[in-house]
């Protein structure tokens, strides 16, 4: 193979990967349930996330052709935020919405990915930004991107929290107090088990 070739296989492999990951969204598009709670001031936050990412490639650097290590490393974490959502959405099922709302029959997921970060989400969408940043992106403009990528979901996740505390109550703020919200800790599901076997 030649290396010129990395380029175009590199931005296939991207592609792949995102056209993947909305796809794993698509079906729970349709025959959703009744919002009873919703709140789409989330969307600007979606906004944020998505302004970051075209920034990424607007200030695209010229020699990824040579970063063999960073394409990698970048492709890696598209893998793996490919897998977070596919097991979170496989939890979620029909509650799964664009905008922060809470259906009829929503009951607060804590198993699989929930049970080590609260939005594991935001969290596979920020993997696959730096992933594709990582791949495409200088440096300066990674910094840049990366935290208005966090910041949009800051504000998604502010929005939902919200919703959520208010129908939950003290059921969501006892797995807030003890799952981070969106950086998983090692402590984490060890900590849960050991109060789940305390409990029996």
């Amino acid at each position: 193979m030649e290396w010129t070739s990395l380029p175009r296989l590199t931005g296939i492999a991207f592609a792949f990967c995102w056209a993947l990951y909305f796809a794993l969204f698509a079906r729970f598009l349709r025959g959703s349930r009744m919002a009873q709670k919703s709140d789409t001031s989330s969307l600007l936050g979606m906004i944020l996330q998505f302004a970051a990412l075209g920034l990424l490639f607007w200030l695209r650097r010229e020699d990824y052709l040579a970063s063999i290590g960073l394409n990698i490393a970048g492709l890696a974490l598209g893998v793996l935020a490919l897998e977070i959502t596919r097991r979170s959405l496989q939890r979620l099922g029909q509650q799964w919405s664009l905008a922060a709302q809470v259906k009829q029959g929503h009951r607060l997921v804590t198993e699989g990915p929930y049970a080590w970060v609260r939005h594991p989400l935001y969290l596979a969408f920020f993997l696959l930004t730096v992933g594709t940043g990582l791949a495409f992106c200088s440096l300066p403009g990674l910094l840049l991107a990366l935290p208005i990528s966090l910041s949009g979901a800051g504000v998604r996740i502010a929005v939902e929290e919200r919703i959520l505390r208010q129908e939950f109550g003290n059921e969501y703020h006892r797995y807030a107090d003890s799952v981070p919200s969106l950086l998983p800790s090692l402590a984490t599901k060890s900590s849960r088990r050991m109060g789940r076997r305390r409990s029996r």
